[in-house]
């Protein structure tokens, strides 16, 4: 956080105007065993009073809060017999090996499927090949919000 605040204060004292005061908020997100307690790691004085930057300008603290969702164990899910453990089988397998011969099919299918919809003229201002990178990042996103989804239409995940 101090190292993302000094960034800021540079860019601040290199411009035309300098503030006296800026409010920081903080919002924790992604997947963490920790929810909401995750905000008691500042302390009132921290809150108080963050930082002085190179000018005088204060930083402080203006709130704080967590947009969290619980961390998933993957590798318990797979063992049950449902969609959640088919999914949580592909995350699974997009966490492994490179060279994983079931890992690659899975990407490959599915940048065939992802190419064929940008063929499609609605997408073709996009007009870009997709990396395995990209196409990895999207079945992960993709994955992991139908997977919260399942689990929370069975009272498993809030």
């Amino acid at each position: 956080l101090l190292e993302k605040v000094v960034k800021l204060d540079q860019r601040l004292a290199d411009g035309d105007w300098l503030p006296q005061a800026v409010g920081l908020r903080i919002r924790f997100t992604g997947r963490s065993r920790f929810g909401g307690a995750a905000v008691v790691i500042f302390s009132e004085d921290d809150r108080a009073h963050l930082f002085t930057g190179s000018k005088g300008t204060h930083y402080f603290l203006e709130r704080i809060d967590t947009a969290t969702r619980p961390e998933i164990a993957l590798d318990e899910l797979t063992k049950r017999g449902d969609p959640p453990a088919l999914l949580a089988a592909r995350l699974l397998l997009l966490e492994g090996e490179e060279h994983d011969p079931e890992r690659r099919k899975l990407i490959v299918d599915a940048r065939r499927v992802l190419e064929t919809r940008l063929r499609d003229p609605r997408w073709a201002g996009l007009g870009r090949s997709l990396s395995d990178a990209d196409v990895e990042s999207f079945l992960r996103r993709s994955a992991t919000a139908a997977l919260d989804h399942l689990l929370a239409q069975q009272g498993e995940l809030l």
